[in-house]
């Protein structure tokens, strides 16, 4: 599995946040009505913004299938990564799970201010 290409600064100022997440949903959605997300796109932004973006995905984009890469059980996902639009993961968990993320044929995009990339 390879992901599809998302760049976002989702680390950038809280009060920013929202607005740089509704703009990467719509810039997915997009690609998606267009052909071109045929595969996951990866987000990774810091762990206390996981449930924001999969919030935001709820509201504003409710038709992407989202799952977020988090805690212990995050591994329970790792089989049916390639069923989701969106994967959601955190800085500190991408070292660790990069090497399965790479097995699956993935690749990944990150923020360019990502201290793990």
């Amino acid at each position: 599995m390879r992901f599809h290409p998302l760049i976002t600064d989702a680390d950038q100022a809280l009060a920013f946040q929202p607005v740089i997440t509704i703009q990467a949903l719509a810039h997915l959605l997009a690609e998606k009505a267009a052909g071109r997300a045929d595969r996951p796109s990866l987000a990774i932004a810091p762990t206390s913004l996981m449930f924001n973006w999969k919030r935001e995905a709820e509201r504003f984009a409710p038709s992407l299938r989202v799952v977020i890469l988090q805690g212990p059980k995050r591994h329970e996902h790792f089989d049916r990564l390639g069923e989701q639009d969106l994967v959601l993961t955190t800085y500190a968990l991408l070292p660790r799970d990069l090497e399965v993320l790479i097995a699956q044929g993935g690749g990944c995009c990150c923020s360019r201010n990502s201290p793990a990339c």
